[in-house]
Order: C-alpha cells, then structure tokens, then sequence
C-alpha cells in the first residue's frame, strides 16, 4: 500500500512504507520544501514514531505546520503530540536532522516502564 504524495499516515497503518528500528519501534515523516526560493528551505514537517504495543505512549509526533497556519497565531507552530492527536504541546524549535537523530539513538523505550 501507498500513500498518494503529501499525504501522511494518520490511521498509522504499518502496511505503508516506513523505516523500523531494531526494537520494533517504527517511524515515518514527511517535509514540505519551498523551492521556488534561493536556497530552497524547509516550510513544514511532520515526523511520527510509533511505539510497541503494550506501551502507555501510542505515538510521538513532532509537527511544524505550515507559514500562516492557525496554530502559529497561537505560538504552536512547531508542536509535539504525546500519544493522542488531539493532544498538542508547544515545544522548542527541532530541524529534521535532529528528530531523526532523536528517533534513531535517543528515544529509548524503558525495560520497565513505570506504572500508573
């Protein structure tokens, strides 16, 4: 299964092309360029990891919505999504590189996860 281009994996179905890391943990984003600029320069993203079932953590999803989008009249343009997609929160400013960074060596899920 393929998405058509520009469209995102919201019902994150594990069927469409994806990267996967070794402890099953599995991800996938896309980046909107403005080419029409010198040099061209990155407008929008959004990168999602997928967690293990069993994990209290579905998802965390890293977005920076596009220029003039709503969610910047409210300082949320660039936002994280803990597990739920209605669930935002402001977060510090991150270029691609460095969330793919995060997903491949620094989101560890835990051995033993705390309980509730």
């Amino acid at each position: 299964m393929k998405l058509p281009e520009g469209q995102r994996n919201f019902k994150r179905l594990k069927e469409i092309p994806h990267f996967e890391r070794v402890d099953g943990c599995w991800f996938d984003f896309a980046i909107l360029v403005d080419e029409k600029i010198t040099p061209a320069q990155i407008i929008g993203f959004d990168f999602e990891i997928r967690f293990l079932e069993g994990n209290p953590t579905k998802f965390i999803r890293f977005d920076l919505n596009l220029p003039e989008h709503n969610n910047e009249d409210k300082g949320k343009r660039f936002h994280l999504h803990p597990g739920n997609d209605d669930l935002m929160i402001h977060a510090s400013p991150m270029s691609p590189l460095e969330i793919l960074h995060l997903f491949l060596y620094d989101l560890n899920i835990p051995e033993r996860p705390r309980s509730f």
